[in-house]
Order: structure tokens, then sequence, then C-alpha cells
């Protein structure tokens, strides 16, 4: 998730408090996607017999990824050569800053 040693111990504390059980110290870092976290929290904790599988979440944001990544290629094979080489150049520029 890209937080923190600090920002990880909060989001362990406040899930705690909200969910009224304790959560392992590590939990965060056991765990690191929020997708983990869900299936962690849903299945372990919970014992919540319909909660969505982790797998199948992770499954879904790749394959809504995939969708993206062909839409982008798409895109971009649609352009002309002039087109594509003036997004270019605005992707690199904007990388300068």
């Amino acid at each position: 998730m890209g937080g923190d040693s600090l920002s990880s111990v909060e989001l362990r504390n406040r899930l705690q408090q909200g969910l009224g059980r304790k959560l392992p110290t590590t939990m965060i870092f056991d765990y690191p996607t929020i997708a983990a976290i869900t299936g962690y929290l849903a299945n372990d904790v919970l014992s919540l017999a319909t909660a969505t599988p982790v797998a199948s979440v992770e499954q879904q944001e790749q394959d809504e990824n995939e969708r993206l990544r062909a839409q982008i290629a798409g895109e971009v094979e649609a352009m002309s050569e002039d087109e594509a080489e003036a997004a270019l150049l605005a992707e690199l520029a904007a990388l300068d800053g």
C-alpha cells in the first residue's frame, strides 16, 4: 500500500478499534494489499462465509488492469505516427517537469 511503519500501526489500531478485536502487530506487513487485508479480516478474523475470496478480488484487479492496457493499446494503434510522436513528446516533457 506504500505506507510507512507509523501509518501501518495507525491503520491496524483503527481496524482493531472498529472491529473490537485484537489484531496482530505485523498484520499490515503480512497482508500488504487492500485485497489481502480484506480477505484476512473477512475470513480469519470475522469468519464470514460469504466473503469474496482474496484470489477472486486480486483476479478482478488483474482483469481490470488488462482491460485498461488493451484499451490504451487500441487507442495508440489508432493514432497516426504524428499523433503518437506528439503524445510521446508530451509525456516526456511532463516527466522533465
